[in-house]
């Protein structure tokens, strides 16, 4: 009876192939995994530290129709009388054309925050503390011409590296500004003013 027993057992290769070849299926599928939720799991989070709007104009996907409560933004002065008047509050607006001082691409504000709303392993990798005016300083979502940078891409950009164009330098520009998502975010150009409405 032992024998019997001891043949069915050695017959049995050790550990099982089923078992081993799943396992070796198991260890790749856990990396695509990963790979897989990881983005996902930080636009979540991206999404909810920013709100459903912020994150759609940001990512320049919609996820809803806009809030009918959402209330009229007061015309902005054209973008040649606008000056700075201190305190928190923003120095330039939505639609405002500007060169960026250190990198000279050409770029039009979507958004104004009053300071650096951006995560703060964002901050930490763009050293925004060692900016001038650090992240207590307004910041601007933009779009960036698509002619000095890669398509669609969009910046957050420090008030003190934005040289707004006055009237004369936007009027020399060859306009519409190219970018994928411009009309997304705006409806025509104003040429008296010199900026997107």
């Amino acid at each position: 009876m032992a024998s019997s027993s001891s043949k069915k057992r050695s017959a049995q290769p050790h550990g099982g192939g089923k078992k081993s070849f799943l396992f070796m299926l198991y260890i790749p599928l856990l990396c695509i995994a990963f790979f897989v939720a990881a983005p996902m799991l930080s636009s979540v989070l991206l999404k909810r530290y920013l709100g459903e709007e912020r994150f759609s104009k940001m990512t320049g996907r919609v996820f809803g129709a806009p809030s009918a409560e959402k209330a009229p933004v007061p015309k902005p002065p054209p973008a040649h009388e606008t000056q700075h008047t201190g305190g928190s509050s923003t120095l330039y607006q939505k639609g405002q054309i500007y060169r960026h001082k250190k990198h000279d691409y050409l770029a039009v504000i979507v958004e104004a925050h009053e300071d650096c709303r951006a995560p703060w392993e964002w901050k930490k990798r763009m050293k925004v503390e060692e900016l001038e005016r650090g992240a207590h300083q307004p910041f601007y979502l933009s779009l960036v011409d698509e002619r000095d940078r890669k398509k669609g891409e969009m910046t957050y950009v420090a008030e003190e590296n934005v040289r707004i164009l006055t009237l004369d330098e936007v009027k020399e520009l060859d306009l519409p500004l190219r970018h994928s998502n411009l009309w997304g975010h705006f409806s025509t150009f104003d040429e008296a003013d010199g900026k997107y409405i």
